[in-house]
């Protein structure tokens, strides 16, 4: 379930925690399509929901790292 989330990260543009507690590998299909005249759009929340997850919005502790500079030439520490 890390790598769902992972992916979908990359789809919504925001960071997805995995808070499921889902252990394992499993294979599925993410379905996603614009909206034509016969049919609406369908995004990647309701292609998540089909799966029988969620994804909603709200803030959560993460860990960030932060590289403040990068030198070609190593200095002195």
């Amino acid at each position: 379930m890390t790598d769902l989330a992972r992916g979908l990260s990359l789809k919504v543009g925001s960071p997805v925690t995995d808070e499921t507690g889902i252990t394992g590998r499993y294979k599925m299909v993410i379905e996603t399509r614009r909206a034509t005249d016969d049919e609406p759009e369908t995004t990647v929340f309701d292609a998540v929901e089909k799966l029988g997850l969620k994804l909603s919005s709200r803030k959560v502790t993460t860990e960030l790292l932060v590289i403040d500079r990068l030198s070609k030439t190593p200095g002195a520490n």
